[in-house]
């Protein structure tokens, strides 16, 4: 596919940053070429500030935050001019659609961006998910000339576990500058069941070796809320993270682990549940795994590893296997 950048009237740029189900952030930057003119432009956002979960904050949002601008930026004509050379010798079109070509709207990372280019009679969207093209830093240099601004937020993504900035292997995260693994300090597991506002929390602090739950039964149901907090050994902490490598869960932010989901569905189902897997790093460094109904292909495996060891459904197998069951009957 060859898209003449000259033809390209406008340009939408949309981040979405998901940190746990209810903690999440997104916004959008317009360039409009024809009337040389760019600006920011704010989707509906649910901030980390408001999460469900109080104790859950992630530091970079303060930095998306402290971002958020309504200033307009005029373009010059010449900087017009040698963007769409640059763009042009950079091919983004055709380096866009390799990373394009296998997505699934229901897979969540903890970074997804929407690029929309507007033409005259027609528009064309790119999704990116797994992983960034390799030209994508090119790419935030030639709109950072254009408009003067880090539009494609390149100075936060060293805190996004991204092939960016890391190179995921099957035993953690290493950083590509200093080839050091990062220090897995948190795990949390979030599950929501949307009709009856069902929401489950399982975390992990490697620091604190501590363990917590949170149960909210939702509508209709006669329990309530049940919370604990619980000290555990570090033997059963170092017994979870040979676990994480054991799955390869690591690599769930690559598409090889995602056949099942990523095949072509003759449904949509807009209910069911929701889950999510954030790891956190040293360093305030984010990795995010989740969707909607769908799951890696070796969830369950994992899944019941981690009820063998702590001799509990922590990771709703259970609740889970209706999913896989519908896979083998398709």
């Amino acid at each position: 596919m060859n898209i003449e950048a000259s033809k390209i009237l406008k340009m939408k740029i949309s981040h979405r940053y998901i940190f746990d189900i209810f903690s999440h952030y997104s916004d959008s930057f317009i360039v409009d070429f024809e009337n040389k003119k760019a600006w920011n432009e704010f989707d509906s956002t649910t901030i980390d500030k408001n999460s469900f979960f109080d104790d859950v904050k992630y530091p970079i949002v303060n930095l998306f935050n402290n971002k958020i601008s309504d200033k307009k930026y005029s373009l010059k004509k010449e900087n017009i001019e040698r963007f769409f050379i640059d763009f042009n010798k950079l091919n983004i079109c055709n380096e866009l659609k390799k990373v394009n070509e296998e997505n699934s709207t229901v897979i969540d990372f903890v970074n997804k961006v929407y690029i929309i280019f507007y033409f005259k009679d027609s528009w064309k969207e790119f999704i990116i998910n797994f992983e960034f093209p390799e030209m994508w830093e090119d790419f935030a240099l030639i709109l950072k000339r254009l408009v003067g601004f880090d539009v494609l937020n390149i100075s936060f993504s060293k805190y996004l576990v991204n092939n960016l900035n890391y190179r995921i292997n099957y035993n953690g995260i290493y950083d590509l500058k200093t080839k050091e693994k990062l220090v897995l300090e948190k795990f949390n597991f979030t599950f929501n069941i949307g009709v009856s506002a069902y929401l489950f929390r399982f975390s992990i602090d490697f620091i604190k070796n501590m363990l917590k739950i949170e149960d909210h039964p939702g509508i209709g149901e006669v329990k309530e809320d049940f919370i604990m907090d619980k000290n555990i050994d570090e033997n059963l902490s170092s017994k979870f993270k040979e676990l994480l490598e054991k799955h390869k869960v690591y690599l769930w932010i690559t598409k090889d682990f995602w056949k099942y989901a990523l095949l072509p569905k003759n449904y949509f189902v807009c209910d069911g549940h929701g889950w999510s897997i954030t790891l956190t790093f040293a360093g305030d460094i984010v990795f995010l795994i989740g969707g909607h109904n769908e799951h890696p292909d070796n969830y369950l495996e994992f899944a019941e590893d981690v009820k063998k060891l702590f001799g509990q459904d922590f990771l709703k197998s259970e609740e889970c296997k209706s999913t896989f069951d519908r896979y083998l009957r398709d």
